[in-house]
């Protein structure tokens, strides 16, 4: 489930709620009661993806801006990674990175992760022209 949150005056925010039984037809009751310090701001969240990824992935890959927060067992950011290109931008979604909202920490990245992280990427990129033209 995906809701928008608005808290105090600062920006919407969208929260995940993982592993909820949703009903195919009939009514939807929800009632949900949860408390967490979060000590990790989104934007100090997207930073510690961003080094991660600089160090384990690629430079043209960066943490997408509006990270979701994700409240299951634990509560977390979800931070989407986006694949770029000189000249294009972001090009592309290629995976996601979880930041736990305590203690700062990205959640697991198993080696497989960041090869199907770097897959999509090449499979993104071979999508667009290589720029031949001459300098200058």
């Amino acid at each position: 489930m995906v809701y928008t949150a608005f808290s105090n005056g600062e920006a919407a925010m969208t929260i995940v709620l993982e592993r909820y039984p949703i009903p195919s037809r009939g009514r939807l009751e929800l009632s949900v009661k949860i408390s967490a310090e979060i000590k990790i701001s989104a934007e100090d969240a997207r930073r510690k993806v961003n080094g991660f990824l600089l160090n384990n992935l690629s430079y043209l890959t960066v943490a997408e801006r509006q990270p979701e927060l994700v409240v299951g067992e634990k509560v977390f950011w979800r931070i989407a990674v986006n694949h770029t290109l000189p000249g294009f931008g972001a090009i592309g979604k290629i995976g996601v990175i979880d930041v736990d909202v305590e203690t700062g920490e990205i959640q697991s990245v198993a080696p497989e992760q960041l090869e199907e992280m770097k897959h999509r990427a090449k499979t993104l990129a071979a999508s667009y022209p290589l720029d031949t033209s001459p300098a200058g």
